[in-house]
């Protein structure tokens, strides 16, 4: 979006502005019959207390709130990924790899247990951060190509987020209900003389994984997602969601639009 267009789309914005609130303008727009929508919030104390479809050519009220039914789905998705996903997307591997290593290099059958599940979050941490990225690359070939948004990136998005649920109840999950293995293998890499080669941080990370045994597996089994014990069942499931995420709200805003 150029400098001169931005300026353009908040002025026109500024029109439907109430008294001390701030405007969020929305980076990637929809097209509707070659006409180019973008969503603008208006917000108060950081909650959204209005909302406005605006095009810089002639707009079509009906055609607005077509717009709004991509704009609207996509962007709490956005959030949604961006919020819940960022911090668990940096978790250092390392703390995976560096004891699976240790374990490679000096084989021990009372380190199996702890080495399996180890390697099982691994494998799940990668996939989350791999989705994660990949959701991310989206959002930069939008910025880079100025592009609008398509039905296909919504799908993106929805599936983005479903997988990202679903991977982060599979990684507490099993954590929780790992504790056990975890507390034997922390006492068999200390009888192995491998604990101690670990790093502090690294030494800590398990050790708070054992102090929070009862709130992983209250958070597992609390987190909102649509529990199976098939994983692409599970994840199936969880699309579904996605693709009605937020349903009523976004009908609630299309019918209390500011403007067309």
């Amino acid at each position: 979006m150029s400098v001169f267009q931005q300026m353009s789309l908040k002025r026109q914005g500024r029109k439907h502005k109430q008294f001390f609130e701030k405007m969020q303008l929305y980076p990637y727009p929809v097209q509707i019959n070659g006409q180019t929508y973008f969503l603008i919030n208006y917000l108060k104390a950081k909650a959204t207390t209005g909302s406005a479809v605006i095009s810089l050519d002639q707009e079509s009220a009906d055609e607005a709130k077509k717009a709004h039914r991509l704009l609207f789905p996509f962007y709490v998705l956005h959030e949604k990924i961006n919020t819940e996903g960022r911090m668990r997307a940096g978790i250092n591997i390392d703390f995976f790899r560096s004891p699976l290593e240790l374990m490679d290099a000096n084989k021990n059958a009372s380190l199996k247990p702890g080495y399996d599940l180890i390697d099982s979050i691994l494998e799940l941490q990668l996939k989350y951060r791999k989705t994660y990225d990949n959701f991310q690359s989206l959002l930069k070939e939008l910025e880079s190509e100025e592009r609008s948004l398509t039905d296909k990136d919504l799908q993106t998005a929805a599936e983005s987020a479903a997988m990202l649920d679903v991977l982060q109840y599979q990684i507490v999950h099993t954590l929780g209900a790992g504790t056990k293995t975890l507390r034997n293998w922390i006492e068999a890499m200390k009888q192995a003389d491998l604990w101690e080669k670990l790093t502090k941080a690294q030494q800590v990370f398990y050790q708070q994984m054992l102090q929070n045994e009862e709130l992983m597996l209250k958070e597992s089994k609390n987190m909102p997602v649509v529990k199976h014990e098939n994983f692409d069942k599970m994840l199936k499931l969880n699309l579904d969601k996605m693709k009605s995420y937020k349903r009523k709200e976004q009908q609630e805003e299309e019918a209390a639009l500011r403007h067309p």
